[in-house]
C-alpha cells in the first residue's frame, strides 16, 4: 500500500476523513472550518501527515499526523503522534500498522528520540494497535491540558 507524505493537493480528499476522525470524538461537523486548520498546517508545514491510498480505487484509506516537539529534559526532539485515523472499511487490513511504522521511521530519519501519543482510556482498539506497534504506557507522568476557557484533564477525556 503505498505511503506518501500529504501536501495541500490532498485536501479535499481529507477532510472528509477529519470530519469522521472528529465526529468519533463526538465532535460537530464544521467542514470549512477543518479544511482551513488543516490547509494551514500543509501551507505552513508545521505538521507532517501521512496518507495510506488504495491501488485499485486511489482513495485514502487512512492518515496519521505528527506535529515536532522538543524536550529540555531530554535535551531532544521528540513527536506528538497526534492524530490516527483509517477509514472503517480498510480496517484490519494491516493500514493502521503500516502508518505507524511510517511514523517512527519518520521520527528516527528526523533524529526524533520517540513518538508521544494520547488516545482515550475506552479506545481499546487503538489501544491494541499502539501496543501492536511497540508503544508502551507512561506509568510515571501525568498528562494534562489547559484551555484559555476551561482546564481539561487529558486522563479522563475519552
Amino acid at each position: 500500500m503505498p505511503i506518501y507524505r500529504a501536501t495541500v493537493a490532498d485536501l479535499e480528499q481529507l477532510v472528509p476523513l477529519y470530519e469522521q476522525y472528529r465526529s468519533f470524538y463526538d465532535l460537530a461537523n464544521d467542514t470549512k472550518a477543518v479544511a482551513d486548520f488543516l490547509g494551514t498546517r500543509l501551507r505552513n508545514q508545521d505538521t507532517t501527515l501521512f496518507v495510506s491510498r488504495d491501488t485499485k480505487s486511489g482513495a485514502i484509506m487512512g492518515f496519521v499526523q505528527l506535529f515536532h516537539s522538543f524536550s529540555i529534559y531530554e535535551l531532544s526532539a521528540y513527536f506528538i503522534l497526534n492524530d490516527v485515523f483509517v477509514v472503517p472499511a480498510f480496517r484490519k487490513q494491516g493500514v493502521g500498522s503500516a502508518l505507524l511504522e511510517v511514523a517512527k521511521q519518520h521520527c528516527l530519519d528526523a533524529g526524533g528520540r520517540g513518538l508521544l501519543l494520547e488516545t482515550g482510556i475506552e479506545n481499546y482498539n487503538a489501544q491494541s494497535l499502539y501496543l501492536k506497534a511497540g508503544f508502551k504506557p507512561m506509568a510515571d507522568v501525568v498528562f494534562m491540558g489547559w484551555e484559555a476557557d476551561k482546564a481539561i484533564d487529558y486522563n479522563k477525556v475519552g
